[in-house]
C-alpha cells in the first residue's frame, strides 16, 4: 500500500508491503527482511553530511550481497515536502530540517514479488527521526494487524481490501 497524505499544505508519503492472506510466506519473509535490513542500515547513516546517493549506495550494497542486486527498486529516497516528490539534487547533501524517506525495494517480476518499505525521515543535527515510527514495519506487527491484533478500524479496512482480491482470483 503507497499511501500520501497532506497536512497544512504539507505531504507525507508511506508504503507498507502486506500479505492479502494475513501470513506472509516463507519466500515473502525472506524477501522482506532483507528490505527492513536494507531500510535499517540506511537509517543508522542518515545525518547530516551524508550524501543522498550514500543512502542509496548503502542499501543497494547490502541487497547485492543478499544476492538480489537487479531487483532493487530504482531510488532509496526522495525528498518531502509541498509535494510528495519535493525538487532536489541527486548528490545534494543532508541538512538538518530536510524530511525524505527511506523507501528500499525488491521487486522480482518472475515470481510476481515486489517488496517495498517507505518511512518518512526528519534529519535531525545528530542523525534522523523516523516520523512514521509508530506505524507497523516488521513481520510479525504487519501479520498482526492483518490478524486485526491491532486495531479494528484498520483490520477493517484492510479486510475490504481482502475481500475486494478474493472476488477477483
Amino acid at each position: 500500500m503507497d499511501v500520501g497524505a497532506e497536512y497544512s499544505e504539507y505531504t507525507g508519503d508511506l508504503t507498507r508491503t502486506i500479505p492479502i492472506s494475513g501470513k506472509f510466506s516463507q519466500r515473502q519473509r525472506e524477501i522482506y527482511s532483507y528490505v527492513l535490513e536494507a531500510q535499517q542500515r540506511v537509517m543508522e547513516i542518515c545525518r547530516p553530511g551524508v550524501m543522498i546517493s550514500d543512502l542509496d549506495t548503502e542499501a543497494r550494497l547490502f541487497v547485492e550481497r543478499m544476492g538480489y542486486g537487479q531487483y532493487f527498486y530504482p531510488r532509496i529516497s526522495h525528498s518531502l515536502g509541498l509535494e510528495v516528490h519535493d525538487p532536489w539534487f541527486r548528490q545534494a547533501t543532508l541538512v538538518p530540517g530536510m524530511i525524505i524517506t527511506v523507501e528500499p525495494g525488491i521487486y522480482i517480476p518472475e515470481e510476481n514479488l515486489g517488496v517495498r518499505i517507505e518511512d518518512d525521515v526528519l534529519v535531525t543535527e545528530y542523525g534522523c527521526n523516523m516520523l512514521s515510527a509508530s506505524l507497523p514495519r516488521t513481520i510479525n506487527d504487519i501479520e498482526l494487524l492483518m490478524q486485526g491484533k491491532m486495531g479494528k478500524t484498520i483490520h477493517q479496512k484492510l479486510k475490504k481490501i481482502q475481500e475486494k482480491w478474493q472476488d477477483r482470483r
